[in-house]
């Protein structure tokens, strides 16, 4: 196995390798044209690999780790190239937010020299940009700015540009401000429908076509584009097996869904069972759902779909606790972004207050009139 520790000295090659499948693992990098190999002594691949730079730092040296120079704005060049390569076209909205997003961060910071940075400095500088920054925007962007610097700061960890002992930028070490919860609305059946026809007969946007009933079943988008062909069940109790959060589970699916599922892949069938349902990066999907859209509801997400599965359970009269272990969340979760039961329990008690007595007369008016029989006595 090959793995790459980069420094600014220059990028360190190490291989480690075996000579049993149940035997130590044994590592092997170059350094100044001279060859380094040892044994780990480890047969865990992990502590091997904590094992391996170690030794990698020794040799190289704690300066070469941790370079004298790194301004702030070649550190989020480097950061967003090598997480986003200009390349990867799939993931081009993704690489474009988070440059947007950063560009707020370095505009009085762009030369401070963040490989002479502490802990507490760097926290310090991000502290005074939220503390800036709520003043201009809401809660939810300042956290999305928060949690995008989080991934500059593990990036630059990752890469032992910085000796910090934890990431800056997590939001129990920040003053951030409060964020109110609003739970959007799901999304329309008729809108549902009208984009599941549009995608299953656009010739080039169909891939997403799976993506849309998957997530009427309530998956993450994430988890659509990890299901394969192979993990889809029929039978009396149709399923379909995702890993999701590091978490292996198998979903149950309504006939509905598998039929669709089996409907597209006999129009569209793949080279073999082990292929994905969706064998694109999740920003392409978004791509095309944006595009569809237009015609159809411009307000349409793919979190809409999996509100909209949110509210039928509620609706269908499940239990909070039961409906979110359905949908592999917590109640708290769901109750904040997912389910509004203030406005389903307003709809109820509103059907509540009709008058019985209008009911009745309702249910008599609806039933047939039933025919009489006709009898005749017979007087003695």
């Amino acid at each position: 196995m090959r793995y790459t520790l980069h420094t600014l000295a220059g990028s360190v090659d190490y291989v480690l390798r075996r000579r049993t499948t149940s035997g130590p693992w044994s590592y092997d990098f170059h350094w100044n044209s001279k060859r380094h190999r040892d044994s780990t002594k480890s047969r865990d691949i992990v502590a091997a690999k904590e094992i391996t730079e170690r030794e990698i730092v020794k040799t190289v040296g704690a300066s070469a780790l941790a370079p004298r120079l790194l301004t702030l704005k070649d550190a989020v060049d480097r950061c967003v190239a090598d997480l986003y390569p200009a390349a990867d076209i799939a993931r081009k909205r993704t690489r474009q937010n988070m440059q947007n997003r950063l560009k707020h961060f370095i505009t009085e910071r762009a030369a401070l020299n963040v490989a002479a940075m502490s802990h507490d400095d760097m926290r310090l500088a991000i502290q005074s940009f939220i503390d800036k920054r709520k003043h201009a925007v809401d809660a939810t962007t300042c956290d999305n700015d928060r949690r995008t610097i989080s991934r500059l700061c593990s990036w630059l960890m990752a890469r032992r540009f910085v000796s910090w002992p934890s990431n800056p930028a997590l939001r129990t070490s920040l003053e951030m401000p409060a964020r109110a919860t609003t739970v959007k609305p799901p999304a329309a059946d008729k809108t549902a429908e009208k984009m599941l026809t549009a995608a299953f007969a656009h010739p080039v946007y169909h891939a997403v076509f799976p993506v849309l009933v998957l997530m009427h079943s309530g998956f993450r988008p994430v988890g659509c584009t990890r299901v394969k062909w192979c993990d889809i069940v029929g039978g009396e109790r149709p399923s379909a097996k995702v890993t999701e959060k590091g978490v292996e589970s198998v979903i149950p699916l309504s006939a509905w869904a598998h039929r669709e599922l089996m409907r597209y892949k006999a129009a569209h069938p793949p080279k073999d069972d082990n292929r994905r349902v969706f064998a694109h990066h999740v920003d392409w999907a978004t791509e095309i759902i944006a595009r569809l859209r237009k015609t159809i509801d411009p307000t349409f997400t793919l979190y809409g779909l999996r509100r909209r599965a949110y509210v039928r359970l509620y609706q269908a009269g499940i239990a909070p606790q039961k409906a979110a272990k359905i949908m592999r969340s917590s109640v708290s979760t769901a109750l904040k972004h997912y389910v509004n039961l203030e406005s389903i329990h307003a709809h109820d008690a509103a059907e509540a207050l009709a008058p019985k007595s209008v009911t009745k007369l309702r249910r008599r008016a609806r039933r047939k009139p039933e025919k009489r029989r006709k009898t005749t006595r017979k007087h003695l």
